[in-house]
């Protein structure tokens, strides 16, 4: 029990210095980039993709009404369906009744990055809606592709304690290891 408590209470604080890595304090309107998680059933989206969904929305609000939102995510599992589509289906569904933009292309994280880079380009403010350590890891390969971007890192509403229970472990453990592969080799 107590090692439990232990790894526990050290993924919480691994995600939520992670939930700031990479940001600046600026408040103001926002584009928030949600990548999506790849999704079988193209009926229905994810619990991945709803949660990623409630983050894109719940930190769109934070930052006032004339944030949007981009939906990001091609179809990787080959459902005729884009990511994006359910995305921004849950997005609407969640009440958010802003602008909502699509990128259909990508299939991976680094292919989110190299595709919505240069939807960033006017945007003054991007946040980055997924749990906090893959969102650090679409933090770094934006950056890669538009330097310019890493100055508009804004704090996405992506860690709250506790919200995801024992799957905090599971999360962490994960996001170490794909951070981890994404470094320049």
């Amino acid at each position: 029990m107590g090692f439990g408590l232990l790894a526990w209470s050290v993924a919480e604080l691994v995600e939520a210095l992670a939930a700031r890595l990479l940001t600046v304090p600026l408040e103001g309107e926002v584009t928030v980039v949600v990548p999506g998680f790849r999704n079988r059933d193209p009926a229905r989206t994810n619990a991945v993709n709803r949660w990623r969904a409630r983050v894109a929305v719940r930190t769109a609000r934070r930052y006032g009404s004339g944030s949007r939102i981009l939906a990001c995510g091609g179809d990787p599992a080959g459902t005729g369906v884009p990511e994006a589509v359910l995305l921004s289906s849950e997005v609407r569904r969640l009440g958010f009744t802003g602008e909502v933009i699509l990128e259909r292309e990508s299939r991976t994280t680094k292919e989110n990055a190299r595709c919505v880079a240069p939807m960033l380009a006017d945007a003054e403010r991007v946040a980055v809606a997924s749990n906090p350590l893959h969102g650090l890891k679409l933090r770094v390969l934006l950056g890669r592709f538009d330097p310019a971007l890493r100055r508009r890192f804004v704090a996405s509403s992506d860690y709250r304690m506790g919200e995801l229970g024992p799957l905090r472990l599971l999360t962490t453990v994960v996001g170490l290891h794909d951070l981890l592969r994404a470094r320049p080799r």
